[in-house]
């Protein structure tokens, strides 16, 4: 009977680090940090200055270093932004400052290519609002903006089959 238990009790030592290993891994995005994109875009995390961009961004074109000078980048991975692919994902930054994040959603990126523009707009902003609750303003053009967290959230539509959200620091 000792010997039973001895032998149950080892095995399930053994066996225990087997249930901390990942059953699935993570991709784009979350697999880059571990997070989603508008959990850390929310974080105050990216609007201290000098912080470091998390993920992997790819910097647009030839842009000069110079002080003052406005560096746009965009993310180099997939993600998934309100449970809705992202077209592109693009950072404006001035001295080491991340001034926005600006996240564009286009049908062409949806499973449902059939979606209407408006259903898209209509789909994003109701995504939004379950993580940041009903809009602070609404503007005469239907542009919403949003709290959450640290950041202000503007959620418009674009002039071609897309959405636009941007996220920029709430002061």
């Amino acid at each position: 009977m000792k010997a039973i238990l001895a032998v149950l009790t080892a095995s399930v030592l053994l066996a225990q680090p087997a249930f901390a290993i990942p059953q699935t891994v993570g991709t784009g995005f979350v697999g880059a940090t571990g997070m989603s994109f508008e959990q850390y875009a929310t974080s105050a995390e990216p609007w201290t200055p000098g912080a470091e961009l998390k993920g992997p961004w790819l910097r647009r074109g030839a842009q000069p270093a110079k002080a003052d000078t406005v560096i746009m980048s965009d993310l180099g991975v997939d993600a998934t932004v309100f449970g809705i692919p992202a077209a592109q994902v693009s950072v404006e930054r001035r001295d080491g400052v991340v001034l926005r994040f600006t996240v564009r959603f286009d049908e062409s990126k949806l499973k449902n290519g059939k979606a209407r523009r408006v259903a898209l707009l209509d789909q994003v902003v109701t995504n939004v609002t379950a993580l940041a609750g009903e809009p602070k303003s609404v503007s005469p053009s239907g542009e919403k903006t949003f709290r959450c967290e640290a950041s202000l959230i503007v959620v418009r539509k674009s002039d071609t089959k897309g959405v636009f959200v941007e996220f920029t620091p709430a002061r």
